[in-house]
């Protein structure tokens, strides 16, 4: 029986500061309630014994009335209670779900990114490679009209007589 006082007190505490309840009428009547609210327990167990049990033993109609009224309210606000958290309970799921979808998508992406960078490095790598060529094939090139400029400018002479072979050989055919 003290277990059920202690519980039924625990649970107008807990009614007055979720539910904003005014109990003040039934918390000085206290004692009286849980009496009667053992009461009933009782009964309620014992689904046969007829109700006017209740009113034999409590003595009290209003009492009674009270009783049953609170109890009626206080089932009105478990609902209502019961309400709220399956609300809360579907929208945390749906909060769930949206963040395992997004955390999905953001690691495809992330993934996709990091085969995007990867492609670029070896683009870029490539390039590097190719504009390496480019610059030795232009170094060679280069070198090559150097040798050639320098060759000219040797053999100059021996071009000087080469044009003068040609031009008496076409004054001779002339």
């Amino acid at each position: 029986m003290q277990g059920f006082v202690g519980l039924m007190q625990g649970f107008i505490e807990l009614m007055q500061g979720v539910v904003g309840l005014e109990m003040s009428a039934i918390a000085v009547a206290l004692p009286t309630v849980v009496a009667a609210a053992a009461i009933v327990m009782e009964e309620r167990q014992r689904p046969r014994a007829p109700h006017f049990v209740l009113f034999i033993k409590t003595h009290n109609k209003p009492t009674f009335d009270a009783l049953t009224s609170f109890l009626d309210d206080l089932g009105k606000d478990t609902q209502r209670l019961q309400q709220r958290v399956e609300q809360q309970q579907l929208r945390h799921r749906s909060v769930d779900a949206t963040y395992l979808q997004h955390r999905a998508q953001c690691e495809r992406q992330h993934t996709e990114l990091q085969g995007s960078v990867a492609e670029m490095r070896r683009a870029i790598a490539a390039e590097r490679c190719s504009l390496s060529e480019l610059q030795r094939d232009k170094e060679a090139a280069v070198s090559r009209r150097h040798s050639v400029v320098q060759d000219l400018v040797l053999d100059d002479d021996s071009l000087q007589q080469i044009f003068n072979w040609y031009a008496e050989a076409n004054r001779a055919a002339a």
